[in-house]
């Protein structure tokens, strides 16, 4: 039976699964202090070479990967790329290939998963992405604004703070009464505004009310407080190479 490799090499996360019949069954790892060579090494290093591999890439370590694929299995990955269009799904982004990979694999998955619906991705992880797609298939277009984890370390660095923000630190109900938690209120507001933006530019200009699809590292953090009615498929990803694998 034909199995394929689908991997996402994420900003500090590889994900990946093996294919060959049924539901993806997703498995991820932070980069640590290994390199992708070893990490690779250490994860697949006594599994059967895959009849195919299929990459989303946004760390630019594209070489490294192909190098370790094809001297370990003599197999040669195939590295997704964002384009005009996939079926019925169009890419708003006046130049298309500028729109991250990952993004645009997202959407396909989306697409796939509610075709003919309006529908949107939020994505949490280092970055912070939401992008829109009306009923027949166009992407708008979206948003990027750093992460929960990116915001935090980030205003660490440049006002001196000690310590790491504790991510498990307590929150008080609606204001932060330590700083620690202070911050995490203040990142998790700012996603939820951009969210809340997003969505009602949206519905404005086309009238629609979008399906809200999460996926993302942060996602779980962030899903308590919304509003609203939301999806959890932490593999969009993947699934989104899933598709195009089987529809190559």
């Amino acid at each position: 039976m034909s199995r394929t490799l689908l991997v996402d090499l994420g900003n500090s996360c590889l994900k990946w699964a093996f294919h060959s019949e049924g539901p993806l069954q997703p498995q991820s790892v932070n980069y640590a202090d290994d390199t992708l060579a070893q990490l690779c090494e250490r994860l697949w290093a006594t599994e059967a070479p895959p009849e195919k591999i299929l990459v989303s890439c946004v760390t630019g370590e594209t070489g490294q990967f192909a190098d370790w694929c094809r001297g370990r299995w003599d197999r040669q990955p195939v590295f997704a790329r964002s384009a005009p269009r996939f079926g019925s799904l169009r890419n708003g982004y006046r130049q298309p290939q500028q729109l991250g990979v990952d993004r645009w694999l997202a959407l396909i998955a989306g697409h796939a998963r509610h075709p003919g619906e309006a529908f949107a991705v939020l994505d949490l992880g280092t970055a912070a992405t939401l992008d829109l797609v009306v009923a027949d298939g166009q992407h708008l277009g979206g948003y990027i604004m750093p992460g929960l984890g990116s915001m935090q370390a980030c205003l660490q660095r440049q006002t001196g703070l000690a310590e790491p923000v504790t991510m498990a630190a307590p929150l008080a109900d609606g204001f932060g009464r330590d700083t620690d938690s202070a911050i995490q209120l203040g990142s998790r507001a700012a996603l939820l505004g951009m969210l809340q933006q997003g969505l009602a530019q949206f519905q404005r200009m086309t009238g629609e009310v979008p399906r809200l699809l999460i996926t993302g590292g942060d996602a779980r953090q962030l899903m308590p407080e919304l509003d609203r009615p939301c999806e959890w498929h932490p593999a969009l990803v993947l699934e989104g190479l899933l598709r195009t694998v089987e529809e190559s």
